[in-house]
């Protein structure tokens, strides 16, 4: 029947992340959410300053109770003493980065104004923040000052560090009690990703604010324990492995507390180096030189394991590979079956989309003022700006807490500069998710392309008067210790996946996933669109008939005429059965009991036909459970940074359950049946991950985390229909 019911699923923890990011783990305030226990790491490790290196050793503490946060970092603990001091001081580094190193006053005097300058959205956010805070802060003068004018933020900053500085000395602070409301408002904007803020601007506002922590007095301390925090903070949601990745400036550090935190706590958290094409002199080529290959080279950079590639075009991608078969020799001697190696495989992960949604025409509403106006912004601009921004403050509030005030200013008017209409960039809006499906489709075929040539004849030793082979096959060869998976990705799956079988994929499914899920997809107690979670299975992990190649759809289709019940074209099916099995999790295949997949295959079939004597039907469960084995690449589950995106990776392992019932009602309507359903899929999407993990990286963690929650999942299979989704946790 379409209606089907999954009671009580029991869910233990999903103890993976193929795609973090260090500068995004933490949230900016997690209220509630502490250390739970007092952790003390003792580390070493070189620190380059310029040319010179600096031996660093230092006792990195983590205290039980210290939030588990931006605030807990900045502030120091959890009262509200605390609290506020940190909400002050992550303000005042956002304003310090904007007297320095504002984006719009970049953009302004730069030649392209029509090239989206890094950062700017969060700019305009702090601009508009900085509006709303002269008045309450006795700085009058200034509203209407130019977004551009560093004056503005150094006087609100000062009007703080004097309210700061009373609050350490416990003076009255009532004035700061009032503002509180505000800057924690503000912080959100500024250092999350949200509607308003993408995840680029974000993490380059955290990364600022981290590095003047850094070179502050008793700063590297400090520094470190901001890295303990954040893998606290991942072993605390029950992950106990993760690739985390971090900039190459940050790897020395992060090395150092992820072997000391691996070791103490017995998780495996390791490190891909970030690259972004274009960000730096020289091009990639130069980056992956200077930048990426010393990190491999050194042997006391362990944890490090791979490169995470920022989606680019073909020539970008081709260098890349160039890069891999050049230094082929180096790298096999990290990585590899040998005891002393860092890893089975050098990862190689493309984040695909990474930074989409912005454009010369999706971006903050000044820069595209200052992009297509006849002129720049002037005085009489910035002064109805402030005007716009003072109309849409709720009248009446003594806090000042600025809720709503994005959403009028962008969302309910219309804002413009001599008759034209402002345009800003809004995460949810068509334009946002049709440039990032744009990037996504674009980064993946440009890999594709990249991945069909041949490599040049100088990065490889063929055979006289062979035939040159693709890169793919080249790099993917068993001489090769490199191993290759698209982050994020979520288009042209299939294709890829059947054109280049030892490819992965890594898959976000927080609400946040760009182009990938909605609001109205949420797994969140509440409700499900079913139409949403359509789209969404069939673009992720197709299950149609034809995604089974002919052969298979045969040989399915004569166990089905040559059993005399369902059980006995299993018993006697499995010979044949069980090597397609085989074949789809090929990739994967050492690390998993070809048995309890197979004993996992059956209850599923099962479990949709029942009592059924209908062969039609025992056709249909057999070509659906295949392939929940054939997409086992949609079951790698990344956060792309736990605390900017506001991502959980157990609501994603529920969200993916979902997505995989979905696909394989109607079912019996017993209710064992549809129990088995939930128990089967949540056990196959744990051991691939783990698999996965196995066949790539090493073993698996001795940390253990025996907490589970539980979900019931109900719904009618339909189209404009509904799944109810709820969660409950459980002891351990």
């Amino acid at each position: 029947m379409a209606y089907f019911a999954l009671p009580a699923i029991k869910l233990p923890r999903y103890r993976f992340d193929y795609g973090s990011r260090l500068d995004a783990i933490l949230p900016v305030d997690a209220p509630g959410v502490s250390a739970s226990a007092s952790l003390i790491l003792p580390v070493s490790y070189r620190r380059r300053d310029g040319g010179s290196q600096t031996e660093v050793q230092a006792t990195v503490e983590v205290v039980q109770g210290l939030p588990l946060s931006l605030l807990g970092l900045f502030g120091g603990g959890a009262d509200v003493r605390q609290r506020a001091l940190g909400t002050l001081a992550l303000f005042v580094q956002a304003l310090q980065s904007m007297e320095r190193r504002n984006p719009l006053a970049a953009l302004a005097a730069g030649a392209d104004r029509r090239r989206y300058r890094r950062g700017e959205c969060a700019a305009e956010n702090l601009y508009i923040a900085c509006q709303c805070l002269v008045g309450p802060l006795g700085l009058d003068a200034l509203g209407g000052a130019p977004a551009t004018d560093p004056v503005l933020y150094r006087s609100v900053r000062r009007a703080l560090e004097r309210l700061q500085r009373m609050a350490r000395n416990d003076a009255p602070a009532s004035a700061l009690r009032s503002l509180m409301p505000a800057l924690s408002y503000f912080n959100g904007r500024i250092y999350d990703a949200g509607v308003y803020t993408p995840l680029d601007d974000a993490c380059r506002m955290r990364s600022l604010a981290l590095q003047r922590l850094r070179v502050a007095p008793g700063g590297e301390s400090r520094y470190l324990q901001w890295i303990a925090m954040s893998l606290r903070s991942l072993e605390q949601q029950g992950i106990a492995h993760a690739q985390i990745g971090v900039d190459p400036d940050q790897v020395a550090a992060a090395n150092a507390v992820v072997a000391a935190y691996n070791g103490v706590r017995q998780t495996a958290y390791k490190l891909l180096v970030r690259v972004a094409p274009g960000a730096g002199p020289g091009g990639l080529a130069e980056q992956l030189r200077a930048r990426v290959l010393p990190v491999f080279q050194d042997p006391g950079l362990s944890e490090a394991i791979g490169i995470d590639l920022r989606g680019c075009g073909v020539g970008d991608y081709r260098v890349w590979l160039d890069f891999l078969a050049a230094q082929s020799t180096s790298l096999s001697q990290c990585f590899g079956a040998a005891a002393d190696a860092r890893a089975l495989q050098l990862c190689n992960r493309v984040a695909c989309a990474d930074g989409a949604g912005l454009a010369a025409d999706n971006r903050s509403a000044i820069g595209y003022a200052m992009a297509y106006a006849p002129r720049l912004p002037d005085a009489g601009f910035y002064a109805a700006y402030a005007d716009r921004i003072s109309a849409a403050l709720a009248p009446g509030r003594a806090d000042i807490a600025p809720l709503g005030v994005f959403d009028t200013l962008f969302g309910a008017t219309t804002l413009s500069i001599d008759g034209l209409i402002l345009r800003r960039y809004e995460a949810g809006s068509e334009r946002s998710r049709g440039l990032v499906a744009e990037a996504g489709r674009r980064d993946t075929m440009a890999l594709c392309r990249a991945l069909d040539r041949p490599l040049p004849a100088a990065a490889v030793s063929l055979p006289p008067a062979s035939t040159p082979q693709s890169a793919y096959a080249t790099l993917t060869a068993a001489q090769y210790p490199f191993g290759f998976r698209l982050g994020q990705a979520c288009h042209y799956r299939g294709y890829v996946g059947a054109r280049y079988p030892l490819l992965a994929f890594d898959t976000r499914l927080d609400e946040g996933a760009p182009a990938c899920i909605g609001q109205s997809g949420s797994v969140r107690p509440g409700y499900v669109d079913t139409d949403a979670l359509q789209a969404l299975g069939d673009r992720l992990a197709f299950t149609g008939l034809q995604a089974l190649e002919p052969t298979q759809i045969d040989a399915l289709m004569d166990l089905v005429r040559g059993a005399d019940s369902l059980a006995d074209l299993l018993s006697q099916g499995q010979n044949v059965l069980q090597p397609m099995l085989a074949a789809a999790l090929a990739p994967i295949g050492p690390a998993l009991s070809s048995d309890q997949g197979y004993a996992a295959f059956a209850a599923l079939v099962e479990a949709m036909v029942g009592d059924s004597a209908l062969r039609s039907l025992w056709f249909d469960a057999l070509a659906r459970a295949l392939n929940l084995f054939i997409n086992w690449r949609a079951y790698l589950l990344a956060s792309g940074g736990q605390g900017a995106t506001h991502a959980d990776v157990q609501d994603a392992f529920l969200r993916t359950v979902l997505l995989l019932a979905y696909a394989l009602v109607p079912l019996d309507a017993g209710a064992g049946a549809q129990s088995q359903v939930g128990t089967q899929l949540q056990q196959l999407v744990g051991a691939v991950a783990a698999a996965y993990w196995q066949t790539s990286v090493g073993p698996l963690a001795a940390n253990t985390d025996a907490r589970t929650s539980t979900a019931t999942i109900a719904g009618y299979k339909a189209p404009a229909s509904v799944v109810t989704v709820t969660r409950n946790a459980a002891p351990a």
